[in-house]
């Protein structure tokens, strides 16, 4: 009995997280991947804006927080309004000596 007084208690003190809510096309999900600590995660891509044309920028996340639109063909995801995500993309740092292309990862953290 009185376990149950602190979880409710717990849950009128609680304070509800702001989430912003990011409207996406399935066609930005890439393949599913399993992570090198064993975690399933899918990568989702961000188109430049008209005019660049630098790689797409991208950041990873589990499939279980993407989900699909009841009035459309779109998907969608929640995420805490005050975090950060890290999004990378991949970057031509030159050709080497058979001329193929060296790329490189470069990745930011932007704020939600």
């Amino acid at each position: 009995m009185e376990r149950n007084r602190v979880s409710q208690a717990k849950g009128a003190n609680a304070q509800k997280k702001a989430e912003i809510t990011i409207k996406f096309g399935k066609g930005l999900i890439g393949e599913s991947f399993t992570t090198k600590k064993g975690k399933e995660v899918v990568e989702v891509k961000i188109p430049n804006r008209d005019g660049d044309s630098k790689p797409w920028e991208s950041f990873i996340i589990s499939p279980k927080m993407i989900h699909d639109n009841k009035f459309g063909k779109g998907v969608w995801m929640k995420l805490p309004e005050n975090g950060n995500t890290k999004v990378s993309r991949s970057v031509c740092e030159g050709k080497d000596e058979n001329g193929k292309n060296i790329w490189r990862r470069e990745s930011r953290e932007v704020s939600n």
